[in-house]
């Protein structure tokens, strides 16, 4: 399954007519609902469930807006993606209001290289660069002081080939939710969520199902002296529509709320999204604008994100 993530050689095949290999494809264009969403998260290990919430995080846990102590935080993230030669756009922000409710935005689109187009005969029609995006919006509201409930509802499209190119092909759409709770005591925090629930995406051929979820995450954050504090998080993911597992631990080391230190480790079976890798990253912030930074280390068992980059730039007040 690992391999049917990449899908950009084999799509020349859905012009060949070959219909079975070009629905396995197809399945593929749902993963990138399922991306690292920003350079914290990915030199975390993707351990970011449980994480004090940033302008990326409540795309997972929408439930962690409220319960921050920033006001708002926007950000844009950017991903170069190694295995496919793809690039990765992100934008997502979120703005408390009042004490009890708050509100969120995200964007993103994934951009895949060209390829040739073939018809029947095999003959050479022309170029095409598929591409996926999804664009959404999310609430969230404190139950209680420390407890908090979210939702993120979005739209997800995804374009394999030239629309009416190929008799029967039509660009696929989907819609999904996701739903979180979390609580947080001083420096503990607890998350569960269901992530990616929906309808299926449809190209045409039979539907295929989204990335669909069950998470549960926790993180501490350990004030060791007064500039300084390490912060531990740990996620276990279950997908639901094939039932597989992933795992991630990842740990921060902050000085000064300034200059941030990362490292992670992700553990996936063969079927899951991105396998197993591991990450580090570094970070920094003044007067609330932010830069990180992440790199998936070569080496790693997971060859689609293998040599992956991707980088973050964000403000929060």
């Amino acid at each position: 399954m690992m391999k049917r993530y990449l899908g950009l050689v084999s799509l020349a095949m859905l012009f060949a007519g070959v219909s079975a290999q070009a629905q396995s494809e197809t399945t593929s264009m749902s993963g990138f609902m399922d991306y690292p969403d920003d350079a914290r998260t990915m030199a975390m290990g993707g351990a970011s469930l449980a994480a004090d919430a940033n302008a990326f995080t409540i795309g997972v846990n929408p439930a962690g807006m409220v319960l921050s102590d920033d006001f708002m935080a926007i950000g844009v993230n950017y991903m170069s993606w190694s295995a496919s030669n793809a690039d990765y756009l992100g934008l997502s922000g979120f703005l408390n209001i009042g004490s009890r409710f708050a509100v969120s935005v995200n964007a993103k689109y994934n951009m895949l290289p060209k390829y040739n187009m073939v018809d029947d005969g095999g003959n050479f029609v022309g170029e095409y660069a598929p591409g996926n995006y999804s664009v959404g919006v999310g609430v969230a509201y404190r139950i209680l002081d420390g407890f908090s409930v979210g939702a993120n509802f979005r739209y997800a499209g995804s374009s394999l080939a030239r629309q009416g190119s190929v008799q029967g092909y039509h660009h696929g759409s989907a819609f999904a939710a996701d739903i979180s709770l979390m609580y947080r005591y001083k420096g503990l925090n607890v998350a569960v969520a269901a992530n990616n629930l929906g309808t299926e995406m449809s190209f045409g051929f039979k539907g295929v199902s989204l990335p669909a979820a069950a998470k549960l995450g926790v993180a501490y954050n350990w004030d060791m002296a007064e500039k300084h504090r390490l912060t531990a998080s740990a996620e276990y993911d279950m997908y639901l529509y094939n039932i597989s597992s992933a795992a991630a631990v990842g740990l921060e080391y902050a000085f000064n709320d300034m200059v941030y230190v990362r490292g992670g480790y992700h553990y996936g079976a063969d079927d899951t999204p991105f396998g197993s890798y591991v990450s580090v990253g570094a970070g920094v912030k003044v007067i609330g604008i932010s830069l990180n930074a992440a790199y998936v280390l070569p080496g790693a068992s997971s060859y689609l994100l293998q040599n992956t980059f991707n980088i973050s730039l964000g403000y929060e007040f």
